[in-house]
């Protein structure tokens, strides 16, 4: 056979196999379930609230890692763009904190400033956010003098380098512009319950930063002033009534009294012959609120008129204390802590028929406590009081004492 003819056999040969090995590939491939293509799972619509938690924590890790541009810069965007109150108070906290960290004196005055200003003419918002700020400026001073000790330094030292003798000095009288203003807010005395902590914190910090004896003299006498009128404010609770000074309320064993009784001064609380203080001739009835306060054998102090019942068809009871079956302690606010708030916070409510807080009338105290106070008491409960068999409404009040 011609060698040309062998070629063109050979050739076709293995056109015709490559041909076959395609067609039964395709075979396989047709034969194999085809995998549908999952859907793409569209990302989870996040809420502003979401996402002004998220800008905050990244803020506060910027300042954590002393990047102070970014976090101020980020900050000062939020403050902008949002007007919730909660919101403020969380990111002025922040903010001064990083003017203080960047050494930015000139920022930090201003923002204090701006904030008294407004605290000072009254405006509801600026009483929970003011005192956070000065505060966080008491706590910036601290941690300055702490961390000049950490590294074998002194605040108070005169030969320290240029540039750290001036930040000590611009810190020295930020401190002073929260003394002035606390002075000046302490003598109105609604302002008193926190001005007065306020300058004993910021007194006591000033007093770290004295650079001879003479200026520590003075601070050492500022600072006895300061607590001597702190603890006069905290000697005395006001009353619902503005201006009218009362002693702290002490709870003693109480006794039941019927109500539609005539009214009559109790029997004291012990005879010489050891006599019970209750009166012999009408049992206390089992039916009815207990509404008097009796001291205990060792009291000396009068003894407290049966409460006479509230025209409106309900009874005024006076401390609740006794009567509550549940009542949860306040939590203590953060900001409140930061400038060492404390004092007796009295709130006034009115207890429906079942024993629950039906309405707040009133809430006297430090302003920086009273969320807290009101909204410990709507959680209270309290056993149902009653009138000739009947279950009525009661007022009375509460008072919860801050102490750290």
């Amino acid at each position: 056979m011609p060698l040309n003819v062998k070629k063109g056999i050979l050739a076709a040969v293995i056109s015709l196999s490559f041909s076959n090995a395609i067609i039964f590939a395709q075979s396989q491939q047709s034969s194999e379930p085809v995998e549908t293509p999952k859907p793409t799972e569209q990302p989870a619509i996040r809420t502003p609230a979401e996402v002004m938690r998220d800008r905050i924590a990244n803020a506060r890790a910027q300042l954590a890692v002393r990047n102070h541009t970014s976090a101020i810069f980020e900050l000062e965007n939020i403050r902008k763009e949002t007007g919730d109150l909660s919101i403020h108070s969380v990111v002025n906290v922040m903010l001064m904190n990083g003017y203080l960290e960047q050494g930015n004196y000139r920022k930090a005055k201003e923002f204090l400033e701006s904030h008294f200003t407004d605290y000072k003419n009254r405006n509801e918002a600026a009483s929970t956010l003011y005192p956070p700020i000065a505060g966080q400026v008491i706590k910036g001073a601290r941690s300055q003098s702490e961390r000049f000790r950490a590294l074998g330094l002194q605040v108070t030292d005169k030969n320290l380098p240029t540039e750290a003798l001036k930040d000590v000095e611009q810190m020295r009288a930020l401190l002073e512009l929260v003394v002035e203003q606390a002075k000046e807010t302490s003598k109105d005395e609604s302002c008193a319950p926190m001005a007065l902590p306020l300058l004993e914190e910021a007194t006591s910090a000033r007093s770290l930063y004295s650079p001879d004896e003479y200026d520590a003299r003075r601070w050492r006498d500022e600072l006895a002033d300061a607590r001597e009128q702190l603890a006069t404010q905290r000697s005395t609770v006001l009353t619902a009534v503005a201006g009218t000074p009362q002693q702290p309320v002490e709870l003693v064993p109480v006794q039941t009294v019927a109500l539609n009784a005539p009214l009559q001064r109790p029997v004291p609380a012990a005879t010489t012959n050891g006599s019970s203080n209750l009166p012999t001739d009408k049992p206390a009835s089992t039916d009815i609120a207990e509404a008097v306060e009796v001291p205990n054998k060792e009291s000396r102090e009068p003894v407290a008129e049966p409460a006479e019942i509230v025209p409106a068809g309900q009874i005024e009871v006076g401390s609740l204390v006794p009567f509550a079956t549940n009542r949860p302690q306040p939590v203590y606010p953060s900001a409140a802590r930061q400038v060492r708030a404390s004092g007796v916070v009295r709130v006034e409510v009115v207890v429906d028929e079942d024993g629950q807080v039906a309405a707040i009338q009133n809430t006297v105290g430090h302003t920086m406590l009273q969320a807290a106070a009101r909204d410990a008491i709507m959680k209270w409960r309290f056993r149902p009081f009653k009138r000739d068999g009947q279950p009525v409404r009661a007022t009375g009040f509460v008072n919860f004492n801050f102490s750290l």
